[in-house]
């Protein structure tokens, strides 16, 4: 129940304590001509090996694009928990389908229509997801016998 009384959304998956998280660095720049800058985003996984929160870090800190990237990143996380599927969140901010989203980033990557910082994150997500979803379902299954690393 939140502050004021109102019921909460139903169905959000709430993160074991202990969880497994990889941080990538990812550069973006708003324009082909300027250099980009490189930004440290650390994805926390699920069990599955499914991104389920998004860390920005290595941004001017107090700026505003720090502050609206740290919220962007917590609007993401909420959003991965409560089901919204990672490949989904970027064909949405691609605005494409789930099929193309990512070749479409890829291309724009290079051109003059350029996706955006939150657009790179997620993107980021997705290939972890693809790259490196076996290795954390095998981390997660190596721990399980671990008595502070179980899950509950």
């Amino acid at each position: 129940m939140s502050a004021d009384g109102a019921a909460r959304a139903p169905g959000r998956v709430r993160l074991e304590p202990r969880r497994l998280q990889i941080s990538y660095t990812v550069a973006w720049s708003a324009r082909p001509d300027v250099n980009p800058i490189e930004v440290l985003c650390s994805i926390g996984f699920d069990r599955a090996g499914k991104a389920r929160e998004i860390f920005v870090e290595q941004l001017l800190v107090g700026s505003d694009l720090d502050r609206a990237m740290r919220d962007a990143a917590i609007c993401v996380s909420m959003l991965l928990q409560h089901g919204m599927a990672a490949d989904e969140l970027l064909a949405g901010l691609m605005r494409a389908d789930v099929a193309t989203a990512q070749a479409r980033f890829a291309d724009e990557s290079t051109g003059a229509s350029r996706p955006s910082l939150l657009a790179a994150l997620v993107a980021r997500a997705v290939r972890a997801e693809l790259e490196d979803g076996d290795a954390v379902r095998a981390a997660y299954a190596c721990a399980a016998g671990h008595p502070r690393l179980a899950a509950p």
